[in-house]
């Protein structure tokens, strides 16, 4: 039995955010949709709800994970991305050392999936892994699956 709650994501849009506190850590998962021309900032407006829920619960341990819908360093989601980082986060597969070319979607070949953690999760982090071999295997996910295992 897991004991955990569930926060509010501030996320009022399609179901796309929900987060949980269990124990001392609190995971928030989500999927970033892509801009479109009904809504043509939309990607923007999710990356500014998950920059404000990092604010309110940074001095808490914190994992953001899921498909952020980023990787072109000249998008306006990706200044998101970096204000996300530099509100004290981790990108926890460069802060390992890991390539960026880490491809983790089929279609474009990209690293479309983080893992983000407060500082006070990293003591934590017993491993981080991005598991390739399910990408449209089966067509269980056009997504690798991205694996984190916490003390």
């Amino acid at each position: 039995y897991i004991n955990y709650s569930y926060l509010s994501t501030g996320h009022t849009k399609n179901g796309r955010a929900y987060a949980i506190r269990v124990n001392d850590t609190i995971i928030y998962g989500t999927h970033v949709p892509l801009n479109s021309k009904s809504r043509p900032t939309i990607r923007e407006d999710y990356w500014d709800e998950i920059i404000d829920f990092y604010e309110e619960y940074k001095t808490n341990q914190i994992v953001l994970i899921g498909d952020f819908n980023t990787y072109d360093e000249t998008s306006r989601a990706y200044v998101k991305y970096k204000k996300l980082l530099g509100k004290g986060a981790l990108d926890l597969w460069l802060h390992q050392g890991k390539p960026n070319s880490t491809p983790t979607e089929v279609k474009y070949h990209n690293r479309l999936d983080y893992v983000f953690i407060s500082p006070s999760v990293e003591e934590n982090v017993v491993s981080m892994d991005i598991d390739a071999n399910i990408m449209d295997k089966d067509k269980i996910s056009d997504h690798a699956a991205v694996l984190l295992e916490l003390k």
